[in-house]
């Protein structure tokens, strides 16, 4: 949660972004809890899990592999 919080108020202090990225897990705990975390204080949608990441105009194309297939979302504003 601490990370969560330090680097929400980081990217607030940036100001304007158009796409935040974080890791899958960390060698603290390998939770992988920081982004959903950081999405939620930036009150911005997220995808978790993604391997392939393109952005078509203002689209953010993320595609991840799940068991037996592959999945494929979009998204306008989002935090992976």
């Amino acid at each position: 949660m601490g990370t969560a919080c330090v680097l929400a108020e980081m990217v607030k202090k940036v100001g304007e972004f158009d796409l935040v990225l974080c890791g899958d897990s960390s060698l603290d705990s390998f939770s992988g809890l920081v982004g959903p975390r950081l999405a939620e204080m930036l009150s911005l949608p997220q995808i978790s899990s993604v391997g392939k990441i393109t952005v078509e105009s203002d689209v953010v194309v993320a595609e991840r592999s799940l068991e037996e297939a592959s999945e494929i979302g979009e998204s306008k504003d989002a935090c992976f």
